[in-house]
């Protein structure tokens, strides 16, 4: 089956009086009755999250711990050392808590690790440095978006002489001894929702922080803070580190996108510039597609320092300087994603030809920088999971890599049951790193896609799932773009609205560079432009006299108020 529809249990009249009580158009309820939600009541939580819905930080066990530490560092004027990450969650999450300990009034200090030359997360010699740098009898290190499988090292730190907070979001058996722990996805976290970013767990933190230190100690500094200056980067994080849009982070999310627009951060406006996305409208697709890969950039293929600089730039010339940096170094990762793909494109499908649940692409020459971005193309491609190792330049006979997952399939889960033979791992359901000596790789490939295979999920294409036809009942553009914005921000969890438009014959089609269409097609009485990546093969093989129909998705467009993005096409049967 190419398609099916999402089921609606909704009969007109219940569609008509929910429309009529949330006082929204009865297409924005069909859609939502198609995911799920049937309820009026239900239906107002999702359209009109709240930051008042937001569960008490202190839900987690040990918040009390990790108020206590800052609360001690403030008072014995110790400095902080934060720790973070290179990729756009960890970067926004030692952005946040910079600037929050700055304002509070505290040394601060921070360290993102070189992807090459370090490696993820808390290594030694990075701890001796920061030791020498941040003085002080006792330094808080607090980690973000690391550290929970950190436990040598975090035995260095403290023996060092620092206490140590681990604020973390990924999966480990049992956490490091530190000082506090905060991390939602551990077992008894106290947490109610486990699928916060790294930045949201440092979110949740700062505001256990300023109302523990607003209320006990009636710390002005504290009192004056409004968090909502710290949103647009939780919603950069979150977005980009493909966390569900559910819960917590649709509300997160949802609100830092609002943010963006009123806090400008100059860093924020100059990246926006570079990517040319209009600042007040910033969308999730903007943020994954055009500002996340440019973040991601710096610490990819240069210094992920320089991304952490250009979101703490407090002027407009600093933050153009860094943001063209940072599109220089997205540049070269586009160039060394496009060089990886031409071997690793053949080698996986070789390793689907045969059935391979899981395939592991070995590149020997890959640059280490691009191997998650080229695992996420090729699992998009052959829909499942894909690791793409490379030679680790530390250690010749060693691979180092990172994969990527489809819906349905814990990739974090399936590793660590396979990994016996690796000398190194880490992540959550939908990636993954790894460390392994090459000797061992076709051992571990045949466990890892046993254990995929042993997962729910059959690793042949899925049918679409189609939300609603548009036919010449199909509403305007207004209604439409609205009902698309109240459903949004989509991403895993709540994916945008797959349409299909039935027996058409698209006018005006031509192919762009013999592989994308351009088209314009019918929705409802009138003619919207249309576009298709990839699709000049299927238009090809299946386009017929009859029309086709095509499964599409929506998007504004400056001129013709809407557009349609086609995902596939078929003969129309």
């Amino acid at each position: 089956m190419y398609y099916q529809w999402r089921e609606n249990p909704l009969d007109k009249e219940q569609i008509i009086a929910m429309a009529r009580e949330l006082n929204q158009p009865r297409f924005l309820i069909r859609l939502l009755a198609g995911r799920g939600i049937h309820a009026a009541d239900q239906a107002h939580t999702f359209l009109f999250p709240r930051l008042a819905e937001l569960p008490d930080p202190f839900h987690f066990r040990q918040m009390t711990r990790a108020t206590a530490l800052v609360d001690q560092t403030l008072a014995e004027k110790e400095p902080v050392v934060v720790f973070g990450d290179y990729d756009a969650d960890g970067v926004t999450g030692t952005v946040l808590l910079v600037e929050f300990f700055r304002l509070l009034g505290l040394k601060t200090l921070y360290h993102v690790p070189d992807r090459i030359q370090e490696g993820y997360g808390i290594n030694a010699q990075a701890l001796y440095e920061l030791r020498a740098r941040a003085g002080g009898h006792s330094p808080l290190l607090v980690t973000v978006d690391n550290g929970i499988a950190a436990k040598e090292e975090i035995r260095e730190a403290q023996r060092l002489g620092f206490r140590v907070l681990i604020t973390d979001h990924h999966q480990a058996s049992s956490p490091p001894d530190a000082e506090a722990v905060l991390n939602p996805a551990l077992s008894g976290s106290g947490f109610p929702y486990p699928h916060l970013s790294g930045v949201g767990v440092a979110f949740f933190l700062i505001w256990a922080v300023r109302n523990h230190l607003a209320g006990s100690r009636g710390v002005q500094r504290a009192k004056n803070l409004n968090l909502k200056r710290f949103l647009d980067l939780v919603a950069l994080g979150t977005v980009a580190d493909v966390m569900p849009l559910t819960g917590v982070n649709r509300i997160l999310v949802r609100a830092g996108l609002e943010a963006m627009a009123e806090v400008k951060r100059p860093g924020l406006v100059a990246l926006c510039r570079c990517a040319r996305v209009d600042i007040s409208r910033v969308t999730s697709e903007d943020i994954g597609f055009r500002l996340a890969p440019r973040i991601n950039g710096c610490g990819r293929v240069g210094d992920p320092k320089t991304a952490v600089e250009l979101l703490l730039s407090r002027t407009p010339e600093q933050a153009g300087n860094l943001a063209a940096m940072a599109e220089q170094c997205n540049e070269t990762r586009k160039q060394e994603v496009e060089k990886a793909l031409q071997s690793a494109r053949v080698l996986c499908r070789a390793q689907a030809e045969e059935n391979i649940a899981a395939p592991v692409v070995h590149g020997p020459d890959f640059h280490l920088g691009v191997v998650g971005i080229v695992a996420a193309r090729l699992c998009e491609e052959f829909d499942r999971p894909v690791l793409v190792v490379t030679r680790d330049g530390h250690a010749p006979d060693q691979l180092r890599g990172s994969g990527r997952s489809v819906e349905g399939i814990d990739l974090y889960r399936a590793v660590d049951a396979a990994s016996a033979k690796l000398l190194g791992h880490g992540g959550h359901p939908m990636a993954v790193g790894i460390r392994i000596a090459e000797a061992d790789l076709r051992e571990f490939q045949r466990e890892l896609s046993m254990q995929v295979e042993l997962q729910d999920r059959a690793i042949e294409t899925s049918p679409y799932l189609v939300d609603a036809e548009l036919d010449q009942g199909a509403p305007g553009d207004r209604e439409l773009l609205h009902s698309l914005r109240m459903l949004g921000p989509f991403g895993p969890e709540n994916p945008e609205p797959l349409f299909l438009i039935r027996r058409v014959s698209p006018r005006d089609v031509r192919l762009i560079q013999e592989i994308h269409l351009s088209f314009r097609v019918p929705v409802g009485p009138r003619l919207v432009r249309g576009i298709g990546f990839g699709l000049a093969q299927q238009w090809h093989q299946r386009f017929q006299e009859g029309g086709i129909d095509i499964l599409c998705r929506l998007s504004p467009d400056r001129y013709t108020g809407i557009q349609v993005q086609a995902v596939d096409i078929f003969a129309t049967a």
